[in-house]
């Protein structure tokens, strides 16, 4: 309770950081930020050393978990972007480093990653040009994808940089044909199956996560009146039918203190909601939106967190930590799997996909 209290007052200090540029010339605000932080850190300390049965519901930042946190046919890519090179490291089952390969960062790669992000930024650009798409996407995979890990069954992808904005599912794994379409070209989702990782740490520490016994709760804000100058939802609350047991925060229900209060206590959580990226990322309910810094100071338990919105998958760069995006800090919070957009989300067709899902 008391790491609790503290990392709601260090998302305080935090939002106000973010949200007022002078707060953060406040030296009295930054070191009562640090203070708490300190404080936090030796609580958790404690609580492994004294308590080694609630060690899975802290974040474990030190790097130590199972050794059985990939299958047995999984390969962990490491990518590390330097100032001349693209380093991918290779790791096996058994958490063994098996290869390292260095990729030239020239400006051919920046224009392979430069063009590929274009045909997602725009609806209709794959549709206009498929053969474009098709040679970037293969081109992309053969600079990204080793050899060596082209016959795995599963990959883990754990990326950096401009890496990061990269779906590894859409890229091609062998050139395309006259006969080639949209629907039959040989994406890399047909051949192997992809998950994303923060880092090898983040991973250990979701697998030791004891999900919480309840059902699911889906938030769907709806904004159906234009609530706080944005746009209506009109699909949201139906994506999770038929998914079992079933409590929902609906309209004028689905505010941020609701959440809080009720998140914790659920093992799925679905908000089919607004979101958005850039410097300031956010997810919205009825009355308020989350920041990072809100969501980092939750103590979530969940197996799945759906994030159905826009762009919850990206964010801004930090250099040396990576981009800081919606996911990050829900898979932060406590998470064991998370399914999020890197790109501006359609309605009707979110609802469709998770109604499928």
């Amino acid at each position: 309770e008391e790491i609790a209290r503290l990392r709601q007052n260090v998302a305080f200090l935090e939002r106000e950081f973010l949200l007022d540029p002078e707060a953060k010339n406040d030296l009295a605000k930054q070191q009562e930020a640090d203070r708490f932080r300190t404080k936090i850190a030796n609580l958790e300390s404690a609580i492994r050393k004294q308590y080694p049965s609630l060690s899975g519901q802290l974040p474990n930042l030190e790097g130590t978990g199972s050794k059985d946190a990939l299958y047995p046919d999984e390969l962990l890519l490491e990518y590390f972007s330097g100032s001349t090179d693209l380093h991918i490291f290779i790791r096996n089952a058994a958490g063994q480093i098996t290869a390292w390969k260095l990729v030239d960062q020239n400006n051919e790669l920046a224009g392979l990653t430069a063009r590929f992000d274009a045909f997602f930024a725009d609806a209709n650009a794959i549709a206009a040009d498929p053969s474009g798409y098709f040679d970037t996407a293969f081109k992309l995979w053969q600079q990204l994808i080793p050899p060596e890990a082209r016959a795995a069954g599963r990959l883990v992808i754990a990326p950096d940089g401009f890496v990061s904005l990269i779906p590894f599912d859409a890229l091609l794994t062998a050139a395309a044909s006259p006969q080639t379409t949209l629907r039959n070209a040989p994406y890399l989702l047909k051949s192997q199956t992809v998950r994303y990782v923060w880092s090898l740490s983040t991973l250990y520490w979701q697998q030791a996560l004891t999900p919480a016994g309840k059902g699911l709760l889906g938030i769907a804000p709806g904004f159906e009146q234009g609530n706080r100058g944005l746009s209506p939802l009109l699909t949201g609350g139906k994506e999770w039918a038929g998914a079992g047991a079933i409590t929902t925060l609906l309209k004028d229900d689905a505010t941020r203190s609701a959440f809080a209060a009720a998140a914790v206590r659920y093992a799925v959580l679905h908000l089919a909601t607004h979101a958005q990226a850039g410097a300031v990322p956010r997810i919205e309910f009825r009355d308020d939106a989350f920041y990072l810094a809100d969501i980092y100071a939750m103590r979530l338990q969940a197996e799945l967190i759906v994030l159905s919105a826009c762009e919850t998958g990206t964010g801004m760069e930090s250099k040396g930590e990576g981009v800081m995006s919606l996911s990050r800090a829900f898979a932060c919070a406590g998470a064991r799997s998370l399914i999020a957009s890197l790109w501006k989300a359609n309605d009707q067709a979110a609802d469709s996909i998770f109604t499928t899902f």
